[in-house]
């Protein structure tokens, strides 16, 4: 029995999985002390998520019965510790052939299994690599049969390559997107390009259409300037025509005045010269009367009514005249008012018509200044044109140049193949099982039991 407990580790149960006894080699492969053991069940060596299922209690039923159990089973050891132990579980029984404990002889291959593993995982991982090298970055460590350190490797290999296939998808995806984008930008600069050459063109035009009314409404408000001028001169000389028949329609009245006057006056006479006829006559008959001594009175009389009848006559033709000059000058007089009337309309006319010419002129010169405004606006608008057809040719080319670039970063990154070639969101690395858990190994009972795989508690 030494020579076992030195070459074997070795633990006793009772029927029910207790443990009763186990050797210092046992001890030490799974790092606890014999006191932190005794009385526990088996299932202190098995992960937790085993020790409900029904492979586990079959097992046990199994080896109660009478049956021999034999495989390689991971033992979790102190503070999680995987430990791998090829181990046989014997019952023994009594002198009635009826089982009464359990012992299983094991040894540690916990070393050479992880050579093993290792190895598996090194090759496995070279050939994803060399794949990945080659372009194909589909490929994957399998993670069935690792744990541990090396399953932790692998996991990092398959996240790397995850990562690596989700960098290269969407660079992929981003350089196709960016080709196309830039093609788009590069066909819309080229067409925005030409719609902005045909408008700096129709600014030009317009610039130039606008110089040409800016001319022509410059010398309308010159026009209207001058026309404005020249209307305010006719209106002086119209209100000093106004002034001046205003002076012959009062001087005129002045003359009616004093033709009335003379025409008094010449009455007057002719009432002297009438009333003198009839002294002269008187005088005649009185010399008559007197005889010869009369005589010589009656030759003054005689001389004095002739007188006065020729005076009678040159007043009553004076008279004549001046009713004549009467009448003519009420006429011209009636005339001159019409005059002065018309004059007056014709004032006030050419007073509105400088008003409406002096508008005229303003209006020009505003009109002007806004046409001279507009134009510099046009002006400014074609240099801007100018520009902007200078940068949507920049853009054009820059647009041009992304899209090389575009399709040189696709180019270099179409090699690689990573199975979805759309966009997609980064999976997490698929997280086995250490070395398959929970599955039971083979059984090589002598009674013919059916066989169970378990690789692990």
């Amino acid at each position: 029995m030494g020579a076992i407990n030195k070459a074997y580790c070795v633990i006793e149960f009772d029927l029910k999985g207790n443990i009763t006894n186990a050797n210092e080699k046992f001890l030490k492969a799974v790092g606890y002390s014999a006191d932190e053991i005794a009385g526990r069940h088996h299932a202190m060596f098995v992960p937790k998520d085993f020790v409900d299922t029904k492979d586990y209690r079959e097992f046990w039923d199994m080896i109660a019965a009478g049956e021999r159990y034999d495989g390689q089973f991971k033992y979790l050891g102190k503070g999680g510790k995987e430990v791998w132990l090829d181990a046989t579980y014997n019952p023994i029984c009594d002198e009635m052939g009826r089982p009464f404990k359990i012992i299983e002889f094991a040894t540690d291959v916990t070393n050479q299994r992880n050579a093993e593993q290792l190895s598996d995982a090194v090759r496995e991982s070279q050939t994803v690599i060399e794949s990945a090298k080659d372009g194909d970055l589909t490929g994957r460590v399998p993670l069935d049969g690792k744990t541990g350190k090396i399953a932790q490797l692998c996991n990092g290999i398959n996240d790397l390559l995850d990562a690596m296939a989700t960098v290269v998808g969407l660079v992929k995806d981003s350089s196709d997107a960016i080709n196309t984008a830039a093609r788009e930008i590069a066909a819309g600069n080229t067409d925005l390009s030409g719609r902005t050459e045909e408008q700096a063109s129709s600014l030009q035009e317009t610039a130039a259409s606008m110089e040409e009314l800016n001319g022509a409404v410059r010398q309308n408000a010159e026009s209207a300037k001058e026309a404005n001028q020249v209307a305010i001169n006719a209106s002086v000389i119209a209100e000093k025509g106004g002034h001046a028949v205003t002076q012959v329609v009062e001087t005129m009245q002045a003359i009616r005045d004093s033709s009335k006057k003379i025409a008094d006056i010449i009455s007057v006479i002719d009432g002297i010269a009438f009333q003198t006829n009839i002294l002269a006559l008187n005088a005649a008959v009185e010399a008559a009367r007197a005889g010869e001594q009369g005589r010589g009175f009656a030759v003054v009389a005689t001389e004095v009514r002739n007188l006065a009848q020729r005076s009678a006559a040159a007043a009553k033709e004076i008279k004549t005249l001046i009713s004549d000059s009467v009448d003519k000058v009420q006429v011209g007089s009636r005339l001159v008012d019409d005059a002065g009337h018309t004059m007056s309309d014709i004032v006030s006319s050419v007073s509105q018509v400088t008003a409406l010419m002096s508008e005229i002129a303003t209006a020009s010169a505003q009109q002007s200044s806004g046409i001279e405004q507009v134009s510099e606006a046009i002006s400014q608008m074609d240099d801007v044109t100018q520009q902007n057809a200078a940068l949507v040719e920049q853009a054009a080319a820059a647009a041009e140049s992304l899209q090389g670039q575009a399709e040189s970063l696709f180019s270099a990154v179409s090699r690689y193949r990573v199975g979805n070639e759309s966009s997609r969101t980064p999976q997490p690395a698929s997280r086995g099982t250490a070395a398959g858990a929970s599955k039971v190994a083979k059984a090589r009972g002598a009674s013919g039991a059916p066989e169970t795989d378990w690789e692990e508690f």
